[in-house]
C-alpha cells in the first residue's frame, strides 16, 4: 500500500474535506460526490468525533490544520453549525463547499463566527446551462444575479470567498471573466469533469472534456491572475489520490483508481490508522496548493453594490 509521503508530525495533510451527508437539492449528472455505499446523513456523534481526532493531530509543519465540509449540500446537514462550532473553539480552520442556494442572511449570520471561507461552485452564469447541468433545484436554476446575491451576503459578513466550476462538455465554451472580475474570490479552483466508475461511470460520457479543451478553458481564464485571483487548475489526474476526504459513514475514500474504495471507520481504528489504509500524494497535494493558511488570504474588494 502507497503510504502518504513527507508530511512532518502527521501523515494526515493540512487541509480535510468531510462529506457530511450525500444528499443534495440539486442533481448535476457529472457529480462524483453522491457515496451510493454510504448513508446518506453523517451522524452527530461520528461527526463531532471525527472533528475531536482532527483537533489533536500534530501540526503539518508551520500550517494550521483546516477542515472543509462539503456534502452533497452541507447546509443541509442539521448539525453543520454546531461541527463549524467544535472545530472553530478546538482551533481548527473552516470552511465549506456549497452549492449557493441555500445561503441566506440568517443562516450565515448563526454561524459565520465559527467560519473562515466559503466555496461556491459555480458551473455557469446562464439559467439554461444551468438547468442542462442539473445545477438546479426543481425547475429553477441558478443565473448569475442568483450567486450575486449570495456572495453579497457572504461579503457583509467579511468570509473568504473561494469558486470553484466543474469543466464539462455544458460550459467548456463560457466566459467566467465578467462573473469573477466582478466578485473577486481570492481562488479560482477549475476542475475538469473527472470519471469515478462508481459515481458517475455510467453516464460520464455526457459530461466528458478532452484534455485540450479543458487547457483551452484554463488558458482563456489565466489573465485573471494579474488582478489577485489565484488559479488552481486541477486535471482528472491531479484529482486522484491528493484530497483527504472522508464520506458519510466516516471513513476515508481512495479514489486513487478511478472508483472508490474506502478505509476502516475512523472512530473505530482512530484517524491516523485509518489515513493509512487509503492512497494519498503528499506531492500532488502541494502542487495543487492544497497547503495554505487561511489567516494569510485577505478578503477580496469585491465590487458587488
Amino acid at each position: 500500500m502507497k503510504r502518504a509521503l513527507g508530511i512532518p508530525g502527521s501523515r494526515v495533510p493540512s487541509t480535510v474535506n468531510i462529506h457530511l451527508l450525500s444528499q443534495c437539492n440539486m442533481h448535476c449528472g457529472y457529480c462524483y460526490a453522491k457515496f451510493r455505499n454510504a448513508r446518506k446523513h453523517m451522524s452527530k456523534d461520528v461527526l463531532l468525533g471525527i472533528i475531536r481526532q482532527l483537533a489533536t493531530l500534530p501540526s503539518t509543519g508551520h500550517l494550521p490544520r483546516k477542515v472543509n465540509f462539503a456534502g452533497g449540500e452541507p447546509l443541509m446537514h442539521p448539525d453543520l453549525p454546531e461541527a463549524l462550532e467544535l472545530a472553530h473553539a478546538l482551533g481548527l480552520q473552516t470552511s465549506i463547499i456549497t452549492n449557493g442556494q441555500l445561503i441566506d442572511r440568517a443562516r450565515i449570520a448563526y454561524f459565520a463566527s465559527s467560519l473562515d471561507m466559503v466555496g461556491i461552485s459555480v458551473d455557469s452564469l446562464n439559467a439554461q446551462t444551468n438547468r442542462r447541468i442539473g445545477r438546479c433545484c426543481g425547475n429553477a436554476p441558478m443565473d448569475a444575479e442568483s450567486y450575486h446575491d449570495r456572495i453579497r451576503i457572504l461579503n457583509e459578513f467579511g468570509l473568504k470567498l473561494k469558486i470553484n466550476t466543474v469543466v464539462n462538455s455544458a460550459n467548456v465554451d463560457e466566459d467566467f471573466s465578467p462573473f469573477l472580475l466582478r466578485t473577486r474570490p481570492f481562488r479560482w479552483k477549475i476542475l475538469q469533469c473527472t470519471r469515478m466508475e462508481s459515481e458517475n461511470g455510467k453516464t460520464f460520457q455526457i459530461w466528458e472534456t478532452s484534455d485540450k479543451a479543458f487547457d483551452n478553458f484554463v488558458e482563456r481564464h489565466t489573465f485573471l491572475k494579474k488582478h489577485g485571483i489565484t488559479i488552481v487548475p486541477e486535471n482528472q489526474n491531479a484529482l486522484r489520490a491528493s484530497y483527504a476526504i472522508i464520506d458519510p459513514d466516516g471513513r476515508f475514500v481512495d479514489n486513487s483508481t478511478g472508483t472508490y474504495r474506502y478505509s476502516r471507520l475512523i472512530l473505530d481504528i482512530g484517524i491516523e490508522n485509518a489515513f493509512q489504509e487509503v492512497q494519498f500524494s503528499d506531492a500532488l497535494f502541494r502542487e495543487r496548493g492544497g497547503n495554505y493558511d487561511l489567516r494569510k488570504v485577505k478578503t477580496s474588494a469585491h465590487t458587488l453594490m
